[in-house]
């Protein structure tokens, strides 16, 4: 165990066994921040409600649900164009395959033989969800209007 914290938790509570506490620290998933917790020293992050991924051919606008401290783990949800893909033998025409047809020319993928996988966009929007680290959503764009989406 950390030094630091060992000696943090022994001016902390000068009266309980050190040993116990630092057992109980190192059973949690964080033990800095279990460490932080009991002495008082704990600052909860301030987040942004709405942040925009600005990589790729649009933004993406995600939406915090939650924040976990001891995951470090920010959930979101985001609004994605819904797709529809297939396997198809390597040097197939794109411009072929449409949304109409894709699902009675696809094939099922077979090992050893020269596949490609063709994604078309169906034009329809689905509320997904997904996740990231704290450092990762702090360091998106904040989305502080509508009008920035």
């Amino acid at each position: 165990m950390n030094k630091i914290i060992e000696k943090l938790l022994t001016v902390t509570f000068p009266t309980v066994e050190i040993n116990s506490l630092l057992e109980i620290v190192s059973a949690t998933p964080n033990p800095e921040l279990a460490t932080e917790i009991l002495c008082g020293l704990y600052v909860a992050p301030v987040l942004p409600e709405k942040v925009k991924e600005n990589s790729g051919e649009t933004p993406k606008v995600m939406t915090l649900k939650s924040y976990d401290k001891w995951r470090d783990r920010v959930d979101y949800t985001y609004i994605r164009e819904k797709t529809i893909d297939g396997y198809f033998p390597k040097g197939t025409d794109r411009s072929t395959i449409t949304l109409e047809n894709i699902k009675e020319l696809r094939q099922d993928w077979r090992s050893g033989q020269d596949m490609m996988n063709i994604v078309l966009k169906t034009g329809e929007t689905v509320l997904d969800n997904s996740y990231c680290s704290l450092s990762t959503w702090l360091n998106y764009s904040v989305v502080k209007e509508e009008n920035e989406l």
